[in-house]
């Protein structure tokens, strides 16, 4: 026991070295994500009990219900990554004490203390979190609820990492950087990479949600919060997507990748996919409403459309505002940025003269970083 616990002083000690390093980063990121958070809050807490004061009361229960799952869901497909690194990456302490020489019994112990530390570190908070604010489960349904949570851990821990690349992908656009560039990536998101297709695959239950939204005739802020659910989780693949490949950037840099070809690429690769969804959401409720007033059918369809295609399509401007290695901060920022935006569109078409100036911006206040990521 004595050795467990002196082998977990170590590695919080690694830890606090690494924060003591990184300190005022970290103490910036935190600042900034604090400042954003309350600027989010103080601009639209009226905007959203007004609307939610629409909805009746079952619809609201329906909606933090909906909010408290993909809170665990988060929180469970988190956990099993993190337990997925912790075992698998070569620097991670079970892998060092087990080169060093360490009994197994040892590390197997040490893996079950550090991986129940880690289940009550982000299970404990995200319960009383939403026990306290959003929905209380009570008796049997807390013990299903909790069982599909560590199912969706476990899952995620024995999810494969993406191979490696695979030849002849490229063929087709072998005369143009830019297309094989975006095809690759597509590829990877589609097809190899597993966290992007989860996200992507739960964007289909909210465009679902959508057309139950049209069939049952809900007013439109139930659309608008479907519609932004299914952008913001294409926003959170390409976010987990692009922090991959910035990791490995040094591919594109020695084959002498732009800055301004690698953004054109993402870019590029952003709008397809925000297209895709777009149109795939705003065709579900479409569906839905088929039967609704004609005068207000397609503005709303289009306005659906707009909603869904913001958040995914300003993941490029946001990646290297911060950290691009880090997707969380990227999530964060197109949350709050793609919000802002979408709610301006859903005030007003006017809004869409500042997609320009979002491009210009994001192009300039970026320059250059892509090497220096």
């Amino acid at each position: 026991m004595f050795r467990i616990l002196l082998l977990l002083k170590i590695h919080l000690f690694s830890f606090v070295h690494r924060l003591r390093h990184d300190f005022i980063r970290e103490l910036i990121v935190g600042l900034c994500s604090l400042v954003l958070l309350g600027l989010f809050y103080y601009i639209f807490d009226d905007f959203l009990n007004s609307e939610l004061a629409k909805l009746s009361m079952a619809m609201r229960d329906r909606f933090a219900e909906v909010l408290a799952w993909g809170l665990l869901l988060g929180g469970a497909f988190s956990i099993g990554r993190w337990c997925r690194t912790f075992y698998a990456m070569p620097s991670s302490l079970v892998n060092r004490i087990e080169i060093l020489g360490e009994r197994p019994g040892v590390i197997r112990v040490l893996g079950v203390f550090h991986v129940f530390l880690l289940f009550m570190g982000v299970y404990g908070p995200l319960w009383w979190f939403v026990d306290t604010v959003l929905v209380a489960w009570m008796g049997a349904k807390t013990a299903v609820v909790f069982s599909i949570l560590l199912l969706v851990s476990l899952g995620s821990w024995l999810m494969k990492e993406r191979g490696a690349r695979e030849g002849g992908k490229l063929s087709m656009f072998a005369g143009s950087p830019l297309l094989a560039l975006v095809q690759w990536r597509l590829w990877q998101i589609f097809f190899r990479n597993r966290i992007t297709q989860f996200c992507l695959g739960l964007s289909l239950l909210f465009m679902g949600i959508s057309f139950l939204v049209g069939v049952a005739e809900i007013p439109f802020v139930a659309v608008f919060g479907s519609s932004f659910m299914v952008g913001f989780l294409g926003a959170c693949a390409l976010a987990f997507q692009y922090s991959d490949d910035v990791q490995y950037g040094w591919v594109e840099k020695s084959l002498g990748v732009s800055h301004r070809l690698y953004m054109h690429n993402l870019t590029l690769t952003a709008t397809i996919l925000a297209l895709l969804l777009a149109v795939c959401n705003a065709f579900a409720w479409c569906i839905g409403a088929a039967n609704s007033d004609a005068g207000q059918f397609f503005d709303q369809g289009l306005r659906a459309f707009a909603v869904t295609f913001i958040p995914v399509w300003m993941v490029p401007f946001a990646l290297f505002q911060i950290d691009a290695r880090r997707a969380a901060l990227t999530i964060l920022l197109t949350f709050l940025s793609g919000i802002f935006a979408a709610t301006a569109v859903y005030a007003t078409w006017f809004s869409l003269l500042l997609m320009p100036l979002i491009v210009y911006y994001g192009y300039q206040s970026q320059e250059g970083r892509f090497y220096r990521a």
